[in-house]
């Protein structure tokens, strides 16, 4: 799940790094445990929707609609 989070992420934001990318996922994933970081659960759950739009906010940027040429 995380790769095609991330897979979805190096598309629209070609200059996300990895740092940014465990960030954002970090950020936006569902806590499942204690609040936080825990042992059994870690960060929680990883949520595709969250972390595209918490990248949404951080690279207000990305490429332009019908911008295909840095899929090549």
């Amino acid at each position: 799940m995380v790769a095609g989070i991330a897979t979805l992420c190096k598309a629209l934001w070609p200059a996300m790094t990895q740092a940014d990318f465990y960030a954002a996922l970090q950020a936006s994933a569902v806590d499942l445990g204690a609040p936080g970081k825990d042992d059994f659960h870690g960060w929680g759950r990883p949520n595709a929707l969250g972390t595209l739009d918490f990248c949404t906010t951080i690279f207000k940027d990305g490429f332009e609609s019908g911008d295909t040429g840095q899929w090549n």
